[in-house]
């Protein structure tokens, strides 16, 4: 899934910074040609599973600790 999320990045960057057209110059931020919005799904699945699989390789004394660093992330993943 990570070379395959890698892969599409890499060619929807490409795309979109060379298929620009009219409608890109009048809305920038939010279009419909903005194949990015694609992957966003992905990305927050494959980070989720990347953290969760960091945290089970830890060896942490107590048990509540891993809870606080699960809030931790959650409090940062909600920061603007």
């Amino acid at each position: 899934m990570r070379y395959f999320l890698l892969m599409c990045l890499g060619v929807f960057i490409v795309a979109q910074s060379l298929g620009r057209t009219q409608l890109s110059e009048l809305t920038p931020e939010i279009n419909s040609e903005n194949l990015l919005v694609l992957l966003v799904p992905m990305v927050f699945v494959f980070g989720a599973v990347f953290s969760s699989r960091l945290l089970d390789q830890m060896t942490l004394p107590l048990r509540q600790l891993r809870y606080v660093i699960i809030a931790g992330f959650a409090a940062l993943c909600c920061l603007r």
